[in-house]
């Protein structure tokens, strides 16, 4: 599909240029130009060279006529039928014109200032993962990048701007996460930081079919977990270790939980949309599941990526954002706190309008040995996020109701080799 998509640009970019070219050179004013009825109509079959302007309308010519070129020749430029208009490209749809480039049989995603000039015809990896060549690297895994760090935004600066009015909504961190932060006395970003470092959270990325580090218009993309191989987090870090890749990354048919619809990556900017991704808030609620949605993810590559098989890629720069659907959100608080024995039951209770009642009214399990059911069991929590839950700044599912909250984050990530484990 790759070479396909690259053969069409190639010809739309000689033609685009002919048509630069043309208009360029030419040294007639179009305002000067005949009205279109005192000029021979361009045959609809031009490209094929064939004449089919009536005879009635052709000037005969003689030796005496010929001996220079008449003064009042048609020029392309003077014709009303543009290059855009001739159907001279035999792969171009029929209805298709050079000028109009969304026409053209482009991965759905591909926005429309991504024409033809846009992916230059770069260098492939030799070895790109999956490879057939004997000589290359194999292995289960394509090449890695692990999450060295991973900060949720506390404020309306990144990263995405959702409903296109110029700003970036971010409602978890600007405003949901800083109050619980505050009455729980957890920090989310250091106890992130200091997980990382330890091992017990490893978000790691995996590509497919990636050609070239800089330029490439369609790849694959997932985000897996793992386990360190030897128990050493410093050369991790440092972008030279390796990761098990966890059975949890995918689902009971073998599907990876999180893959994205597309990526791409153009001079060096990488971005992958369209995919779900549970996200961690160690110290805070840490068993309810926070699963964004529409996540959208931004980078920079560091050139010199090994594409190959056990191979690794450096992002910097990286930004995430995604909606946490509310009823999501709340129905997991309620798994947890059903899960435990000092509650036992739904603590939200959902409202005809969409938001949820907390359902306690004091603080319980005061006692109780798991920090997840002592936070769960506060009142002042629970009676903070029924407030939230009104506030939902996103609408996910383009019905004109507001049904989720708004998340960014910004992350580093080193290249790591990915193995299945032994």
């Amino acid at each position: 599909m790759k070479d396909e998509y690259s053969a069409r640009w190639k010809v739309l970019a000689c033609a685009s240029l002919l048509v630069l070219a043309s208009a360029a050179c030419s040294n007639n004013d179009p305002g000067s130009q005949p009205p279109a009825e005192d000029m021979a109509t361009p045959a609809p079959d031009m490209a094929t060279g064939n004449n089919t302007t009536p005879a009635e309308d052709m000037k005969q010519e003689t030796p005496e006529d010929m001996a220079e070129a008449p003064v009042d020749m048609a020029t392309p430029e003077d014709m009303p039928g543009t290059v855009e208009d001739m159907e001279t490209i035999e792969d171009m749809p029929a209805d298709m014109m050079v000028g109009d480039m969304t026409s053209l049989d482009m991965p759905a995603d591909m926005p429309e200032e991504l024409d033809m000039l846009m992916y230059p015809d770069a260098d492939q990896f030799e070895c790109a993962y999956p490879s057939s060549d004997p000589m290359c690297p194999t292995g289960a895994y394509g090449p890695g990048a692990f999450i060295t760090k991973f900060e949720i935004v506390k404020d309306n600066t990144c990263c995405r701007d959702f409903d296109n009015d110029g700003m970036f909504e971010n409602f978890i961190g600007a405003q949901i996460l800083p109050t619980a932060e505050q009455v729980s006395g957890v920090s989310v970003n250091q106890n992130l930081a200091e997980s990382i470092d330890l091992g017990e959270t490893v978000f790691l990325f995996e590509f497919e079919d990636w050609q070239n580090d800089q330029y490439d218009p369609s790849f694959v993309t997932r985000i897996l977990t793992g386990t360190d191989t030897d128990g050493n987090m410093l050369d991790n870090k440092a972008g030279m270790g390796a990761f098990y890749v966890s059975p949890d990354s995918y689902d009971e048919q073998g599907a990876p939980l999180t893959e994205f619809m597309t990526s791409r990556v153009h001079a060096g900017d990488y971005a992958a949309r369209g995919s779900r991704l549970r996200i961690y808030f160690p110290g805070l609620l840490d068993a309810v599941n926070l699963t964004l949605t529409d996540v959208h993810i931004d980078a920079k590559v560091v050139p010199g990526a090994d594409l190959a098989a056990g191979g690794g890629v450096e992002l910097i720069e990286g930004e995430l954002s995604g909606a946490l659907l509310r009823d999501e959100f709340y129905e997991s608080i309620n798994l947890v706190s059903n899960k435990c024995a000092c509650l036992a039951r739904d603590i939200y209770i959902k409202k005809t309008d969409g938001s949820y009642e907390c359902a306690i009214t004091q603080d319980e399990c005061t006692t109780d040995p798991d920090s997840a059911c002592r936070l769960t069991g506060r009142a002042d929590i629970c009676f903070g996020l029924e407030l939230y839950s009104k506030r939902v700044d996103l609408d996910s599912d383009g019905d004109g109701k507001r049904d989720s909250f708004s998340f960014g984050a910004r992350f580093e990530a080193v290249p790591t080799e990915l193995r299945a484990l032994p």
